[in-house]
């Protein structure tokens, strides 16, 4: 499974990068992710689900980004949910912030669990 993030860069807004973020080529959502210090760098890197450990929840992560030492996926309308996280919606409200966060989320999650399940590896291309 290979999913794909494509930044904005025209489009900081409030500091912040969106973006969109597709599943193998087709299932498209919105994505927010922090100030330019706390985005992730360009690359390919490979998704697991594993707890983390402050909130004993299983989030999608992605492995051996440079610089980072717990990058994943989450839920919530504005980067300051996720420090350096990447945040899906299913669009945006007129601010920016992300709309249908734990929809666009939940469907992502499962994605990526049931393509885990059948012994895929899962793969994300951050342009």
């Amino acid at each position: 499974m290979l999913v794909e993030l494509v930044r904005d860069a025209e489009q900081l807004q409030y500091g912040w990068f969106t973006g969109k973020l597709y599943v193998d080529g087709v299932r498209g959502y919105d994505s927010l992710e922090g100030f330019a210090h706390s985005t992730i760098p360009c690359g390919k890197y490979r998704v697991v689900i594993s707890q983390h450990q402050a909130s004993g929840l299983e989030f999608p992560r992605l492995l051996k980004v440079p610089d980072f030492d717990d990058v994943r996926i989450y839920f919530g309308p504005l980067p300051l949910d996720g420090d350096g996280w990447i945040l899906v919606g299913t669009g945006r409200n007129g601010n920016g912030l992300l709309i249908g966060d734990q929809i666009a989320f939940t469907e992502l999650f499962q994605d990526i669990q049931e393509a885990l399940n059948f012994g895929e590896q899962v793969w994300i291309i951050v342009k």
